[in-house]
């Protein structure tokens, strides 16, 4: 992830980054005629305070992106505005009544007075005129609502979808945010519940057949819904880019093969849900490339929730599978819920039947940190013209690699680290590896990385968090830090301050041919983090101290 000092953040998607639009939505004066009721329910779904607005969130505690903002220094992300024009309110109330049985002439005469009432205490006129259902935060920039598709589709044309979808969340970013700040990262999370509505549906055997692979799932119905979606998404990307937004972090969708609402609720179900997830991060990560204007990066999600599973220690789980809750959104039974214990509930991936607990989401922002692999201001980078400072280094520099070839630079970022802020400074303070840590082998000064920032040593790429022994490598504490990071034309291995560290790997750089995400297909190198080669790792750093 490339961040650029920004100054704030705007969310967009469904209900893995609603920091309470959902619930503010369901609440407004339009949610009881259209049958609409609070979602979701706190207790047992973590509300927040935003001021004088109270919001539910669908997890046991802030989301990724919340996280992200407060990692970043800006604070706890809150809830934008949602509406919409008068004409597209109007058009969803009617379908709306429509849906609840009204007679066509009475669903239209009952929505637009409805909506002629509201737009005259809100002095809105016109069909076009901005309509606000619920006010959101003051100063909210969360746009994404729980629930939301990406658009309408072959499959997918409620009446609804229009409310919450990405058109709609458009609109809405654009009537709070005129004109988007150059420097602020949008993030875009969604495609999860266009897949499991086509899972969900009834004639879902009709739209993916017996025998269906990703080589063929593009000629099914369900693969050309998830065309129409992608091409969704990327519409609405586009239109951002259009808008003056620069800066974005785009999320492909998880595995949700893994997810209980596939694993619990359709079982049988769960390879075709591999084959959509992985068909439509291949489309998404294929037609990203079309869009020009911006710079812009994927984050994995789908490995990261393949990771977790398959190594829940590592993320202080101890189960993968269950959820912590399965009752209703709308209605709270106690005897849904394992345990009211938050040490418990985050000992579970999944707080529901797809919403990751509290450790689940901050995993993901913490991903998202992780992307960038950052050194810090001053760290001198061999070059063909000597040693330079990251932060002078310029696109076209010839940096000297390890083996003794030479690459240009890309592209040079930063980002400014508010550690004071940060709810686990600990957690992001810079690493300092000693001069001589590692013997000849370097570095040649004390050398500072952001806590993932892989070393070479060996054969292998290790993070500096995983070296620290307090003494030859260990953590500096310290209020602010600014972190750099070096692009290359292929991630490789280079040298600062005289050791090898690997080069930034973006992953907006991914294959069009898209397959399932491991370091080795992507990566110079393999990533060690555990076992008998981070042992010997941290025997060299011993043995070069002695001597």
């Amino acid at each position: 992830m490339t961040i650029n000092n920004y100054s704030t953040i705007y969310a967009f998607g469904d209900s893995l980054s609603d920091a309470g639009d959902v619930y503010l939505l369901t609440s407004s004066p339009l949610a009881s005629p259209l049958g609409l009721s609070p979602e979701p329910v706190s207790p047992p779904y973590y509300q927040e305070t935003y001021g004088t607005v109270k919001a539910d969130i669908f997890s046991n505690g802030p989301n990724w992106v919340q996280n992200l903002s407060t990692d970043l220094g800006f604070g706890v992300l809150a809830p934008g505005t949602v509406g919409g024009t008068v004409s597209q309110l109007t058009t969803i109330a009617i379908a709306g009544l429509e849906a609840q049985g009204y007679p066509p002439a009475t669903a239209t005469l009952v929505a637009t007075a409805a909506i002629d009432s509201l737009a005259k205490q809100q002095g809105v006129s016109g069909p076009n005129g901005y309509l606000t259902l619920a006010s959101g935060a003051t100063g909210g920039t969360d746009f994404a609502i729980g629930g939301a598709v990406t658009g309408v589709t072959n499959e997918n044309s409620s009446f609804a979808v229009p409310l919450t979808d990405l058109s709609a969340q458009l609109t809405n970013f654009k009537n709070a945010v005129p004109t988007p700040a150059a420097n602020a990262l949008s993030t875009v999370w969604i495609g999860s519940n266009d897949i499991l509505d086509l899972l969900e549906d009834p004639n879902f055997g009709t739209y993916f057949p017996n025998g269906t692979t990703l080589g063929t799932v593009g000629s099914t119905k369900a693969g050309i819904d998830m065309q129409q979606s992608v091409a969704n998404e990327i519409g609405f990307i586009g239109s951002l880019v259009a808008d003056g937004v620069t800066n974005l972090l785009v999320l492909d969708v998880p595995d949700l093969s893994q997810v209980p609402a596939i694993t619990k609720g359709y079982p049988s179900e769960t390879g075709a849900a591999l084959v959509l997830s992985e068909y439509y991060n291949q489309l998404l990560n294929t037609d990203l490339g079309t869009v020009t204007g911006a710079k812009i990066t994927i984050e994995n999600t789908f490995s990261l929730i393949d990771n977790a599973i398959a190594n829940p220690g590592s993320y202080g789980l101890k189960n993968v599978t269950d959820s912590v809750y399965t009752g209703s959104l709308t209605n709270f039974t106690p005897s849904d819920l394992v345990s009211s214990d938050p040490t418990v509930q985050n000992t579970y991936l999944f707080f529901d039947k797809q919403h990751p607990t509290e450790t689940g989401q901050t995993a993901v922002a913490n991903q998202a940190l992780a992307d960038l692999t950052c050194f810090v201001t001053g760290t001198r980078i061999a070059t063909a013209r000597g040693a330079v400072a990251v932060e002078a280094l310029r696109a076209g520099d010839m940096i000297v690699l390890a083996d003794g070839g030479t690459l240009p630079v890309r592209w040079v970022g930063r980002r400014q680290l508010a550690c004071a802020s940060h709810p686990d400074p600990h957690s992001v303070w810079p690493v300092r590896i000693a001069a001589g840590a590692f013997g000849a082998a370097g570095p040649a000064h004390d050398l500072y990385l952001s806590p993932d920032h892989a070393v070479f040593i060996d054969g292998a790429l290790i993070p500096a968090k995983h070296l620290v022994d307090g003494d030859a490598v260990a953590r500096v504490a310290c209020d602010t830090v600014t972190y750099w990071h070096v692009e290359l034309p292929r991630h490789a291995v280079l040298l600062a301050e005289g050791l090898a560290c690997e080069s930034f790997l973006d992953t907006r750089q991914r294959r069009g041919d898209y397959v399932t995400r491991v370091w080795e297909a992507e990566g110079c190198a393999e990533l060690v983090v555990t076992g008998p080669r981070l042992a010997a790792a941290r025997a060299r750093l011993s043995g070069a101290r002695a001597a």
